[in-house]
């Protein structure tokens, strides 16, 4: 962990802190933080624990969530798709 610390601040420069992110998932919505960061060497921009996560640029949505979402419109009507909610999507 403190190599890893050491290889960011070496390489990396924080140009936005504490930028908050939403991420609707299975189990709720996830609210988070995260630091923007400025890339020294190749001088481009990037959130780091996004790129960790596998969250694309502008997603909202889990993938996994997107997946049960798909899978539940083949069974449920337009009509009754009111009546679901995240958690009842994918359990039950």
């Amino acid at each position: 962990m403190v190599l890893l610390k050491n290889l960011l601040k070496e390489v990396y420069n924080v140009h936005k802190g504490k930028v908050e992110r939403t991420l609707i998932t299975k189990f709720g919505e996830l609210e988070f933080e995260r630091a923007y960061y400025k890339n020294i060497n190749e001088n481009n921009y990037v959130y780091i624990l996004d790129e960790l996560l596998g969250i694309e640029k502008y997603e909202r949505v889990e993938g996994n969530l997107k997946g049960d979402i798909l899978d539940k419109s083949t069974d449920v009507s337009y009509k009754d798709a009111r009546y679901l909610n995240t958690s009842r999507t994918c359990y039950g």
